[in-house]
């Protein structure tokens, strides 16, 4: 009998432990903050890596890599000055990036197959520049001229 009345107070105990487990409490949706009025816990003065370094994007560009071409891009595309973003995405099966001939900087790093990934630079009146996949044997095949006006 003392052996029944252990167990059924250990199983009591279980209950009302399990019971107090501390859970996520709810936020109702009109005391949420909205993203955007949150401030990083880093502010240092300095745009995040997100953020375009001068502001708004002033116009989206997708490229669309296969194997070895960009086939949807001319040899040569005409922007307006001020930050532009770059959307790649890579179908074909292998590594590819956008990286600014001219100056080495990496717009959109390596990239798998099946894999996208956007990137900003910021262009300024008057720039003409060429942008590559550096993967080496790829740039002869991967390019196309930038010509900035405005």
């Amino acid at each position: 009998m003392l052996r029944v009345t252990i167990l059924a107070a250990l199983a009591m105990l279980v209950a009302v432990l399990g019971a107090c487990e501390e859970q996520d409490p709810e936020i109702a949706e009109e005391d949420q903050v909205p993203s955007d009025l949150v401030e990083d816990e880093e502010d240092d003065g300095e745009p995040a890596d997100d953020e375009a370094a001068n502001g708004d994007v002033v116009e989206s560009v997708e490229v669309v890599a296969t194997d070895n071409d960009f086939p949807e891009m001319d040899d040569q595309i005409t922007l307006p000055a001020g930050t532009v973003e770059f959307a790649l995405d890579n179908q074909g099966n292998a590594i590819h990036n956008l990286v600014v001939e001219d100056t080495g900087e990496t717009i959109v790093g390596d990239l798998d197959g099946g894999e996208q990934e956007t990137g900003t630079y910021d262009f300024e009146d008057g720039d003409e520049l060429t942008l590559i996949c550096d993967i080496p044997g790829h740039e002869q095949t991967m390019r196309f001229d930038v010509e900035i006006e405005g």
